[in-house]
């Protein structure tokens, strides 16, 4: 007997800042394809249900549209069940959902959901206690909450020793399998596909088996747009030609359908600083969607800073007046691209 389990999908989010209207659309679409696409795996691996633990939409109050798909894709998937917890984003929205025979949703009060000797629970209040529960033993048992693993949280010591075999998590956007007792396991499933540059990398959904009363799982990758941050030391350029070769050179394995930010680290020269703008068309050239920051420092130590220029002039005033060095490193980088006509970070 096999059952998937997802949670963190966020249907209906604004996606990325900084993304254009177009890009956010097409993300957006894309949300809605990938859960498409694991309720085709479920069937194709005649999966009982697909558990949803939690923030299945990114907020109490989806649109009209995302309902819609939503229930589309439930219906077209029957007799595949769906099993839904709300989470902290979507709180309220299984009440937008109409009701359908394979849509199960935890809702108040005690439910559990039966599939032979596999004993599905949830509870909205993620405090919830195994006792509340009213969990069997002798049963295999699988959990959905949604909330962090943490003191006042999720306490995990106390599921231990409580027959659970499974704790299905939402809201850590990162895959997570982590050891209770001898019998069971706290796993975070992660959100299935990443909406910016904080779920980078490989995104999925776990898997899990039963079989003559043992529960095993597997993370399963999906595939896809993916979001990577990279690092880019840019300490020995020594113009922006060679700032930009080391940028393309550190993202030249990556997929030109994914999102890319590049972090430019290292101490520059004031002759030689970034230029974010012309760095990040290049960028976007390359991929989908294309993000520079700029976290170089300034090599203070110049002869720059002793020459008779506005520049050489506006460096010594600064690096005399300003003692701190993290507001002085920002005055000079500011500074200095003013000086040169480009724009000020924020």
């Amino acid at each position: 007997m096999k059952f998937l389990h997802t949670a963190d999908v966020h249907l209906d989010a604004s996606m990325q800042a900084g993304m254009t209207q177009n890009q956010a659309k097409e993300r957006r679409r894309e949300l809605y394809d990938i859960l498409e696409n694991i309720a085709d795996i479920a069937v194709k691996e005649g999966a009982e249900a697909i558990l949803i633990a939690g923030d299945l939409f990114d907020t109490v109050s989806p649109s009209p549209e995302a309902v819609r798909r939503v229930s589309q894709v439930i219906a077209e998937y029957a007799p595949l069940d769906f099993i839904l917890l709300c989470g902290n984003h979507d709180g309220t929205a299984r009440v937008h959902l109409p009701p359908q025979p394979n849509l199960k949703i935890f809702a108040g009060g005690q439910t559990v959901f039966r599939y032979g000797n596999v004993a599905i629970y949830g509870a909205e209040n993620p405090l919830v206690t195994p006792e509340e529960l009213g969990i069997d033993e002798h049963d295999c048992n699988i959990v959905l909450l949604h909330g962090e693993v943490r003191d006042g949280g999720i306490e995990v010591q106390k599921w231990q020793n409580k027959g659970v075999d499974y704790l299905a998590l939402g809201h850590y956007h990162r895959y997570d399998s982590q050891t209770i007792d001898h019998r069971g396991s706290y796993v975070y499933a992660g959100c299935p596909a990443g909406r910016g540059f904080d779920e980078c990398g490989q995104k999925g959904f776990v898997m899990l088996t039963e079989e003559n009363g043992r529960l095993t799982h597997e993370f399963i990758p999906l595939p896809g747009r993916q979001f990577h941050t990279v690092k880019v030391d840019v300490s020995s350029a020594t113009s922006l030609f060679e700032m930009q070769k080391e940028m393309l050179d550190a993202t030249k394995d990556i997929d030109p359908n994914d999102g890319v930010k590049v972090e430019l680290i290292g101490e520059v020269s004031p002759a030689c600083l970034p230029d974010k703008a012309t760095l990040q068309a290049k960028l976007s050239k390359e991929f989908w969607y294309a993000r520079i920051k700029d976290s170089t420092t300034l090599a203070l130590a110049s002869d720059l800073a002793y020459d008779t220029s506005l520049r050489g002039t506006f460096m010594r005033c600064v690096m005399i007046g300003e003692t701190d060095r993290d507001r002085r490193e920002r005055i000079l980088s500011c500074g200095l691209k003013a000086l040169r006509g480009e724009a000020i970070d924020e």
